[in-house]
């Protein structure tokens, strides 16, 4: 993935090249502003966090060349993340919504006789 800032007054900085997506984390326990962290890095490497102080909007486009545009509106600037591909990592990728819409068990009812 690639990520980088674009400040209001048109300057722009590199975040992360052709980096590992790790994870993305909303922080709301601030009472002023709510944090967005975007952590890049693969395992037993130094990670990278970008902070999104306020974001406002967070939008998934396509650019051109049909590659996919993560866009965060924040109150500093809009950072893009850009994804180099549309595929999960095959190994180790879980979800704790994986039984989500799976059909529950029912108990065994037992009637005395």
């Amino acid at each position: 993935m690639t990520a980088e800032l674009h400040h209001l007054d048109n300057r722009h900085d590199d975040i992360v090249r052709d980096a590992v997506f790790h994870r993305m984390t909303l922080d709301t326990s601030d009472a002023c502003s709510n944090m967005l962290t975007l952590t890049f890095g693969q395992e037993g490497e130094q990670r990278i966090n970008h902070v999104v102080i306020e974001p406002i909007h967070v939008r998934i486009k396509q650019n051109g060349g049909g590659r996919k545009l993560l866009q965060i509106e924040a109150e500093s600037g809009v950072t893009l993340v850009t994804f180099s591909s549309g595929r999960f990592p095959v190994e180790g990728f879980e979800s704790e919504f994986a039984d989500l819409g799976k059909p529950t068990q029912k108990p065994e009812l037992s009637i005395p006789s």
